[in-house]
Formats: structure tokens, sequence, C-alpha cells
């Protein structure tokens, strides 16, 4: 908590792009997993990137989901710091 707290009001954020860095990462990391599951390399870390296990439609419809929630996150963390 503090963390965050001193991310918000104490640090400079003149370098507006950090919000589309985490958004991105995330993404990039939800592929990499459901690929994964989806070639039977790993199970998991999370129920909803096994995909042989819960379909492709819900897999798709899980990382939109978490893609947006961590975009909003994002948003709300840079409108905070203005």
């Amino acid at each position: 908590m503090i963390s965050v707290a001193s991310y918000i009001f104490l640090e400079d954020h003149a370098d507006k792009t950090f919000i589309f860095v985490s958004a991105f990462l995330t993404l990039i990391y939800g592929i990499v997993m459901v690929i994964l599951n989806k070639n039977d390399i790993v199970e998991g870390p999370y129920p909803f990137f096994m995909i042989n296990k819960i379909g492709t439609k819900k897999t798709i419809i899980w990382l939109i989901v978490l893609f947006a929630a961590i975009s909003l996150i994002s948003w709300g963390l840079w409108a905070l710091s203005l």
C-alpha cells in the first residue's frame, strides 16, 4: 500500500506512456500462457489459462476482461498521479 501511495503521489510521471506498457505486458503474458497451456507444456497457473479444460471461447472472454481490468487500473493510477 505504501509503494502504491508513493508511486501515485511522490514520483514524477512526465512520461504518460506507462499506462500502455503495463497493459501490453499483461496481454503478452496472457497470450504466452494460453499457448503454453494449449500445447500442454504447462498447466495453469490460473484456471482461466487452461484452454483445454474451459474452451477457447471462455479463454478469449477471460483475456478480454482481464486486459480491460488492467488497463482501467493503469489509467486510474495515472489519473490519480496528475
